[in-house]
């Protein structure tokens, strides 16, 4: 076990953790929500039938939490500064509470369709603003009161949170599918993990770190003894303490000997890190994840196997992130991205052969384009799930965990606002785009693409991203600004063994 106290180390993961769970859990949830609202039998609601004669009404009842989570994640870019990462947990897990009572409300069956959909479109955005103060809270305050040694394990546990979650809304929904009105309860059993997500945070100790950035020393070291022994604590503390007056002697010799304003994350001495981190988020959308998973989805569908499909990819998808989970402090994250992109980029090199062999429905011949499986339907479908798999041990857990190590306290809050703005940005683009692009080039060339920009997305890490394995905060930050912190760097190279490299002041005066 190391230098820490592991029933704060659980605390800490566990209840932001939930904020992810409930993530997922919409995502689940809400496939089969759609489906049984626009099923007149099952519905319970007397506006069934004028929400499936309406696409774009279905599109914003699917979108509308998508949509809260991009204003949510506006919004916290400067009140996380402000109000600190418990507060930001807190008020996510209220509006995950609120939202879901909204979206259960919106079931009564006495309402007409104005109300009743204008109701659930309410209940979604404002379960979306929870899920975009929560998303931001959870990965900043995970990553900044955990151990180093563990931190990879925990952020990528909490990638796991949202795929159970993901799970558990599939399951929830599958199993109330046959009940008269099942997708208010469906929705409503989210209001359970809120609850305990808000009751678990107000047992929490804030950020130590955002605590020692606002100037309240010794509550920081109080947040650290709650997770360190003692001595270690005061070792830690005495860290932040360096590595600020560093940051403030560095920025003061920048700006002239002057005091320098309240730093920005588009301060260009935060470049590196920007493009790194928030660089991953932006490709992990545009490789093409959005639109692999409506494949498989339709495909699955074509087999009248969707029910049972949708359940057994989510299971999929936590095993390949569970191995990410006990890997990443093994083999750093480099080497998943590098493993995991790869894998992405052969799967869809398959897919872009298999869907060029595939006739259409207009060919005549073998048969693939019935409802049966063919031989290569088979081979789109493994592809499919390969696809995923990588996905799951590259991309999905270790863009988020390197948004949470690579950016200095004192813009952190900012960087992970806009990493989360620009997932949920180019989630939904990609999402729009999607058709437009198959239907203009076909689901060959479309894949294709894809794993052109896969290849983009490997440099991107070769160039770009550093390994961050096993080192602290402090000692990450070094690695994109080696002149803070009295000269000390760390090289990317000696980053496994947590060595900082110690130079004179001849050398640092040498290199620059």
């Amino acid at each position: 076990m190391g230098d820490y106290i592991l029933s704060s180390v659980v605390n800490v993961f566990s209840f932001p953790a939930l904020g992810g769970f409930l993530f997922g859990y919409d995502i689940g949830a809400t496939s089969f929500v759609v489906q049984q609202i626009i099923d007149g039998e099952h519905s319970g609601v007397t506006w069934s039938k004028t929400l499936d004669d309406n696409i774009q009404l279905q599109g914003a009842v699917t979108s509308a939490s998508v949509l809260g989570a991009l204003i949510a994640s506006i919004m916290v870019f400067k009140l996380s500064v402000i109000i600190g990462r418990k507060a930001e947990l807190q008020i996510g897990s209220l509006l995950y509470l609120l939202g879901a009572v909204v979206e259960g409300i919106s079931a009564n069956s006495s309402w007409d369709a104005n109300s009743g959909i204008t109701v659930l479109i309410i209940g979604r955005i404002i379960y979306g603003l929870g899920i975009g103060f929560s998303m931001h809270g959870a990965p900043a305050y995970i990553g900044e009161m955990s151990p180093p040694d563990i931190r990879g394990f925990l952020m990528s546990l909490k990638e796991a949170a949202i795929v159970v979650g993901i799970l558990a809304g599939y399951l929830v929904g599958f199993l109330l599918s046959n009940t008269n009105g099942g997708w208010g309860y469906t929705f409503g059993v989210a209001v359970i993990p809120a609850g305990l997500m808000f009751l678990g945070c107000m047992f929490l100790h804030e950020s130590a770190r955002w605590l020692f950035q606002a100037g309240r020393k010794e509550e920081a070291l109080a947040s650290l003894t709650w997770v360190f022994p003692a001595s270690k604590a005061e070792q830690t503390l005495e860290e932040f303490r360096a590595q600020d007056e560093g940051n403030k002697a560095a920025h003061k010799a920048e700006a002239g000997g002057e005091e320098e304003a309240a730093p920005t994350v588009w301060d260009p001495r935060f470049r590196p890190a920007l493009i790194a981190g928030v660089g991953l988020v932006f490709l992990q959308q545009v490789t093409g994840q959005p639109s692999v998973l409506y494949y498989a989805a339709e495909i699955f569908d074509s087999a009248g196997l969707s029910s049972v499909a949708t359940v057994a990819m989510a299971a999929f998808k936590l095993f390949m992130t569970m191995l990410a989970v006990f890997t990443v402090d093994r083999y750093g994250r480099k080497l998943l991205l590098y493993v995991g992109i790869s894998v992405m980029f052969v799967s869809l090199l398959t897919l872009a052969v298999a869907f060029s062999q595939m006739p259409t429905d207009s060919d005549s011949g073998d048969g693939d384009s019935d409802s049966s499986l063919s031989g290569t339907k088979i081979v789109v479908l493994v592809a499919l799930f390969t696809y995923i798999g990588g996905y799951q041990i590259g991309f999905g857990p270790i863009a988020w965990l390197l948004i949470a190590e690579v950016f200095p306290m004192e813009v952190r809050g900012q960087a992970v606002s806009l990493a989360v703005q620009t997932n949920f940005f180019w989630n939904v683009v990609t999402s729009y785009l999607f058709p437009l692009i198959l239907d203009a080039l076909g689901p060959a060339y479309t894949f294709g693409l894809f794993g052109a920009i896969d290849l983009l997305a490997l440099y991107h890490v070769f160039a770009n991203v550093p390994e961050t394995k096993g080192l602290t905060l402090e000692e990450i930050e070094q690695l994109f600004n080696p002149k803070t912190a009295g000269g000390r760097m760390v090289s990317s190279v000696s980053a496994v063994d947590r060595t900082p490299l110690l130079q004179s002041e001849e050398d640092d005066n040498r290199s620059m």
